[in-house]
């Protein structure tokens, strides 16, 4: 079980998963700004595999690019401002030395970024195969996926943190049930889930 007890953890834990976050979120609300859907080709080209779309037509090539995109825009940053970072939240938050944020490469956050795009794709695969239509609730694989994802691809030029992985995990089903209930209610999204 993770060690809520240290904001210095939880604080690295998020920072770790930023990019990721940043990708999911951009992703689904670029589709809403007119100017880009004319971009919107859809990931699996239209392709059926048994009598079913394999991703459904919500999973985009334009959200893989913009996601991907905002992943390094955020890495980029974080990179950049990295000893700044860790030295104003210390203060701000009065944490001492006890904040280490993680080293932010662009390779990382590439893989962050594309690994929550990927993870959301598995996702949309199995509802698909689970007969669950597309925009339709799925507890638990709907909020965790793109962690899944990006955890798992980071994972291939950098040892799993555990403790990030269950402090996210905790942290993300209930963040994003807000965020996406907030993104409704500003009319960015066409259901509350």
């Amino acid at each position: 079980m993770p060690d809520f007890s240290s904001l210095s953890v939880v604080l690295e834990a998020l920072w770790f998963i930023l990019p990721a976050y940043m990708a999911n979120s951009i992703a689904s609300d670029i589709a809403h700004i007119r100017f880009f859907e004319k971009y919107s080709y859809p990931l699996d080209f239209g392709f059926s595999w048994r009598n079913v779309r394999i991703f459904g037509p919500n999973k985009t090539w334009r959200g893989l690019f913009f996601g991907v995109a905002a992943a390094l825009v955020t890495g980029f940053f974080q990179h950049s401002f990295h000893s700044e970072s860790s030295s104003l939240l210390s203060g701000y938050l009065h944490l001492g030395s006890s904040l280490h944020l993680p080293a932010m490469s662009l390779s990382l956050a590439f893989l962050l970024g594309f690994g929550a795009i990927a993870g959301d794709a598995v996702k949309s695969f199995f509802k698909r195969r689970m007969g669950i239509e597309s925009g339709m609730p799925a507890p638990l694989l709907d909020q965790l996926d793109y962690i899944f994802g990006a955890f798992f691809c980071a994972g291939l030029i950098s040892p799993v943190n555990l403790e990030y992985f269950a402090i996210v995990v905790i942290i993300t089903v209930p963040l994003h049930l807000v965020a996406n209930f907030v993104a409704w209610l500003l009319k960015l999204k066409k259901v509350p889930w």
